[in-house]
């Protein structure tokens, strides 16, 4: 009997509790039902991680393996990328922490600071670095917001976090030689009377500076690249770095002979 019964007496349970889902979020949502708000926030877990970052490397035509052996094989330092990797996570983690989003910000300001900061002039250009690195549209908006996030951690830590340098560049060897050029500098600044140098000293215009600057020193970068350097390498502004350039410039003048009268 209970055979007989079971093909039109078996209840879907599941179904029917499905189709009761959809009629009442129906029904709701024609009431004017309010987005749902939390209290709570996401919380990143290492897995998450993993699977966020590698979602779009696991179909693409390069293996993320592959990716990070030439990294590890072309002569760049795997060691110091990966700091910055890790500096990179630690500084999104900060953002979350303090709550810091900008989930509420227009996409299109949000890719536009992005293209600011690294120099991407242009729908050309912006669309052509995607291409090149295997970014849609969806990924590049959310690789903008989290450089948002990245960029307002380093404008509040960076002063903190310039006290750590002196020992980070003993560790990488960096720090004896640097020094010694600094003080070289100062000593013949000082020995011209040029401590505070301005434009008239160096017989330049802030253009003719500039373009020194993007030939000599940067071995010529593109003039937006120049134009908003002062930031991007920890200057206060752009008086800050303008005195750092005349120094620079009236520095290395010196070094060529008869370009300085000799001190009385």
């Amino acid at each position: 009997a209970f055979g007989d019964w079971l093909p039109q007496g078996q209840v879907n349970q599941k179904r029917i509790d499905a189709i009761l889902m959809l009629k009442t979020i129906r029904q709701r949502l024609a009431d004017g039902l309010n987005p749902k708000k939390v209290s709570f926030s996401f919380a990143y877990t290492a897995m998450w991680e993993t699977t966020y970052r590698r979602r779009a490397k696991l179909s693409g035509p390069i293996p993320f393996e592959s990716l990070l052996d030439e990294l590890r094989l072309s002569g760049l330092s795997y060691a110091r990328e990966s700091l910055c990797a890790l500096e990179r996570f630690f500084a999104r983690e900060e953002a979350a922490r303090q709550g810091v989003t900008v989930a509420q910000q227009d996409p299109a300001e949000a890719r536009a600071a992005f293209c600011r900061a690294h120099n991407l002039t242009g729908p050309e250009a912006l669309a052509s670095w995607s291409q090149m690195n295997d970014l849609d549209e969806a990924g590049l908006d959310a690789l903008a917001k989290e450089d948002a996030q990245i960029r307002w951690v380093h404008s509040r830590a960076r002063f903190l976090s310039q006290n750590f340098l002196p020992d980070h560049l003993r560790l990488t060897g960096h720090y004896a030689e640097l020094r010694a050029r600094a003080e070289a500098k100062q000593i013949f600044l000082e020995s011209r009377g040029l401590q505070e140098p301005r434009l008239d000293d160096a017989a330049l215009t802030e253009e003719r500076l500039q373009e020194w600057y993007r030939t000599e020193v940067r071995h010529n970068s593109a003039p937006q690249e120049s134009a908003d350097s002062w930031e991007q390498l920890g200057f206060n502004g752009p008086d800050a770095f303008r005195r750092a350039l005349l120094k620079e410039y009236l520095f290395r003048r010196g070094q060529q002979p008869g370009y300085f009268t000799p001190a009385p």
